[in-house]
């Protein structure tokens, strides 16, 4: 069982039973708790089977390929669009990193997906120094708790309590972000944009 998953299992419990003893009459206020534990259930189910699909991800068999980053970038945002999705993207100078295009397609769909998801839209862009590629997708919401960033990036880990089962995160995407990146040979962090919102900054290493 995923490391996370019994301490979610027992903070759900815990918040249900506080709320149902919290009448003064001392009867129970919770009329749809059946409902509730069966949502714990199904969220349950959701976090193992992408903690599954995340380990999977971790062993399969990748692709090394030469991989041109801005027009993945493109195709990306293009995509995301078309799906109704804000997202803006600023191209940068021509970046070639090797890897596996799936797995860096998926990075920046989960950041991408992230930003519009909780900020009201990305905006991406790169540059270029010293053999690295910087990717960053920004977004125009609240921002992050800076204590909060580096553990932002464990898996099951939620930065806002709103970040539940109806939006349909499972607090892996991050923990997915930055283990492909840093299978590339680079890195991803979350840091505050000084305008505001939250940026998502991806380091990889140009071929």
């Amino acid at each position: 069982m995923p490391k996370g998953a019994p301490r979610c299992w027992r903070r759900s419990r815990t918040t249900s039973a506080r709320r149902c003893h919290a009448s003064p009459s001392g009867s129970s206020n919770c009329p749809t708790t059946p409902a509730r534990a069966a949502a714990d259930i199904d969220e349950m189910r959701a976090m193992i089977g992408a903690a599954i699909g995340f380990a999977r991800d971790d062993m399969s068999v990748r692709t090394d390929a030469r991989v041109d980053l801005g027009s993945l970038l493109d195709s990306l945002v293009e995509d995301m669009a078309v799906a109704g999705g804000h997202v803006t993207i600023v191209p940068g100078p021509r970046a070639v990193v090797r890897g596996d295009p799936a797995a860096l397609r998926r990075l920046f769909a989960n950041l991408i997906e992230n930003a519009i998801r909780y900020g009201d839209g990305a905006a991406l862009g790169w540059s270029m120094a010293d053999g690295i590629v910087r990717v960053t997708i920004d977004d125009s919401g609240p921002g992050i708790d800076p204590a909060q960033a580096e553990r932002l990036f464990e898996p099951f880990v939620r930065g806002d309590p709103s970040r539940n089962r109806d939006t349909g995160g499972t607090g892996l995407g991050l923990a997915i972000v930055r283990s492909i990146a840093r299978r590339h040979g680079g890195d991803a962090i979350l840091t505050n944009r000084p305008e505001g919102g939250a940026r998502a900054t991806i380091t990889l290493p140009v071929d």
